[in-house]
């Protein structure tokens, strides 16, 4: 799995160099949009692998340096054939906005559902996922995005009934829109 993610981000990196275009990551104003896809490697007292998927909608409060955005996701953890859907508030600042390519970080933060055997989502708890990343512009308001992280999740485990970070060290591939 490591190396289909390695081998991934070589050929997006790969690919944004040519196309790049003369538009920079300050013509990102208003309205933005982040799609990212990913695994986490599980480090936490339960260890869980997890495959990502996140999404975050917002606006840039202050243009090219601040976004605010909510988003969800969905993360399977393929050893344990469960899911949790995160909620989050999720900021980002780019740090060079005036190039077509900018380092940045990331940092959402909310409840991780996880629905139990009722159905509920009482057996959720506190996420966060700080990321470091940069970012290449594509085309006209088109990026890419790749970051590491780590996410930290403090859930119920429903099958030993007991709290556990099941978070882990977090590799993210995206779109920004």
């Amino acid at each position: 799995m490591l190396k289909c993610i390695l081998i991934s981000t070589a050929i997006l990196f790969s690919m944004a160099v040519p196309f790049q275009a003369k538009a920079e990551i300050d013509d990102f104003e208003g309205y933005q949009g982040f799609v990212d896809v990913g695994y986490t490697f599980g480090t936490g007292s339960f260890g869980l692998n997890s495959v990502d998927i996140m999404t975050s909608h917002g606006i840039q409060i202050i243009p090219t340096y601040l976004y605010t955005g909510i988003g969800t996701g969905l993360q399977y953890f393929h050893e344990i054939k469960e899911c949790a859907i995160p909620l989050f508030a999720d900021i980002r600042s780019c740090f060079i906005p005036e190039e077509n390519v900018s380092p940045f970080v990331d940092l959402k933060v909310g409840y991780s559902a996880v629905p139990g055997k009722s159905g509920d989502i009482s057996d959720g708890g506190f996420f966060l996922n700080p990321t470091l990343g940069c970012s290449f512009v594509i085309k006209d308001f088109i990026a890419l995005n790749a970051g590491i992280g780590y996410t930290f999740e403090y859930v119920n485990i429903p099958a030993i009934d007991t709290r556990k970070d099941i978070g882990g060290f977090s590799i993210r591939l995206g779109i920004q829109f």
